[in-house]
């Protein structure tokens, strides 16, 4: 429009300026006029042809922000920028809005067995479901071991109360014994007698020896230890005056003989502890119930009564077994508390207390060194035992003072009796006595029976006190 408009300015001013142009330069003129006509008419197509590529430039990128101004919903539909609605697939009960490409929605749960939820739903379902299975088996066998725990526990307590149980009647009987020696001490001084006669004197028959009685089916190789230890054994040189029996039984797991075999065991050794008993002797009954109840289960133990006419040893054919041969070893230690209490059996007017470390400490150091002599182990075993229970102190460092529970053989102590009082005998023969062990043993003894275990331990090893504060920088050095 612009350029028509400049056309009629131009034809104006030619014709108003002169009316008297003639016709060539009209002629001339026209022909301007039509060049210039051709150069608007070029121009335009050009302009229009811009115009047209402008407009499909633009169409291009009204397209491409169309295409980056959708979202995608969470079952798979693309919605335009401005969108606003409900979301699908597993997100349906979701309000959400779709602005410049972005999909924003609230967070609401939906319930994945609602009809609207799609294909996606399900399968999210499917593996919920799968962990929530997962999680209940866990569960499940997470229930079990508690349980299984949890029974533990009580038959734990279970063992405990009996060990419990058992130690006391141990330690009243001892106690029962104790007065009654006392009391038989008393009388003998008031009797001005000097010399209390054995009870094995008067009242038995049996001579010394050492017999093996087996019951239910224990392995060859364990009674082949067993009789390997028994025969080097001397009964007679050691003082024993009365026949030792060892009574070894078949175990499975912690369990020992059934009834009727624990009743055929017991009838036997009763008979020779007591060949005479009277109806109304608490003491035989007492022992007759501590033999049913120890060989049911796996015991190790070893029993000499002043007034009786056998000692006997109770061994379970234990399954720990830490070297070839251990119940050979086994044998050893408990020999060790029979000879031990053949002292107070012999001179009965005599002393017979002693720290639970030292009875334990010097049966189990005798029994090692026998079977090391054996070779059955080596130094290097023994050794290995001492640093372990010397760390066992260190950890429980109440323990090393030998004063702590000395009477007690602390079966369920961090550091039983037995663990102590070994150390406590290799410290002695390691720093105080030049003599070999059977020398130092026996002195210690007969000591003890004369003149109480203080005395005896000091005739050892010098002043007590001074002893006991070596001992514990020992341990911790």
């Amino acid at each position: 429009m612009k350029k028509f408009i400049y056309l009629f300015i131009l034809i104006f001013l030619v014709f108003g300026c002169s009316s008297s142009v003639n016709n060539d330069e009209l002629d001339q003129l026209q022909k301007q006029i039509d060049e210039h006509q051709k150069d608007i008419e070029s121009k335009q197509q050009s302009d229009s042809e811009t115009v047209k590529k402008d407009t499909e430039i633009s169409d291009d990128q009204n397209q491409q922000n169309q295409k980056l101004t959708t979202c995608k919903l969470f079952g798979g539909e693309l919605v335009d920028d401005g969108w606003a609605g409900k979301d699908t697939g597993s997100n349906y009960c979701n309000q959400c809005r779709c602005m410049n490409g972005d999909l924003s929605c609230t967070e609401m749960a939906c319930l994945v067995n609602d009809s609207s939820v799609k294909t996606s739903a399900q399968d999210t379902s499917r593996q919920d479901d799968s962990k929530s299975k997962s999680e209940d088996e866990r569960r499940k066998k997470d229930e079990e071991e508690s349980k299984r725990a949890e029974e533990e526990r009580k038959e734990q307590e279970r063992k405990e109360e009996e060990e419990r149980k058992k130690n006391e009647a141990e330690r009243k009987r001892d106690e029962e014994q104790r007065k009654k020696d006392q009391s038989n001490q008393n009388n003998s001084k008031d009797k001005k007698e000097v010399k209390a006669k054995p009870y094995y004197e008067d009242n038995c028959s049996f001579k010394p020896e050492i017999v093996l009685k087996v019951y239910g089916d224990v392995e060859d190789h364990k009674i082949d230890s067993v009789q390997k230890a028994i025969n080097e054994l001397d009964i007679i040189t050691s003082g024993i005056k009365v026949p030792v029996y060892i009574l070894l039984w078949e175990v499975e797991g912690e369990k020992g003989l059934d009834k009727k075999s624990a009743e055929i065991l017991k009838d036997f050794i009763i008979s020779k502890f007591f060949p005479n008993p009277s109806a109304d002797d608490g003491m035989v009954k007492h022992v007759t119930e501590d033999i049913i109840n120890k060989v049911q289960r796996e015991t190790i133990t070893a029993d000499y009564y002043s007034e009786s006419c056998a000692a006997a040893m109770f061994i379970a054919a234990t399954n720990v077994l830490d070297f070839k041969n251990y119940l050979g070893k086994i044998v050893f230690h408990e020999f060790h508390h029979v000879w031990d209490s053949s002292f107070y059996a012999n001179s009965p007017q005599g002393d017979r207390e002693n720290p639970a470390w030292m009875i334990e400490g010097m049966a189990e150091y005798d029994g090692l060194i026998k079977s090391m002599a054996m070779n059955w182990t080596n130094q290097n075993y023994f050794n290995t035992e001492i640093s372990n229970i010397k760390s066992k102190l260190i950890s429980n460092p109440s323990y090393i003072d030998i004063d702590k529970d000395i009477f007690s053989f602390c079966d369920r102590c961090p550091v039983n009796s037995i663990e102590r009082g070994i150390v406590v005998i290799d410290y002695i023969m390691s720093n105080y006595v030049e003599t070999d062990f059977d020398t130092f043993a026996n002195k210690y003894y007969s000591d003890l029976n004369k003149f109480g275990w203080k005395k005896a331990l000091s005739n050892a090893v010098g002043d007590y006190a001074v002893f006991k504060n070596s001992f514990k920088q020992y341990v911790l050095h």
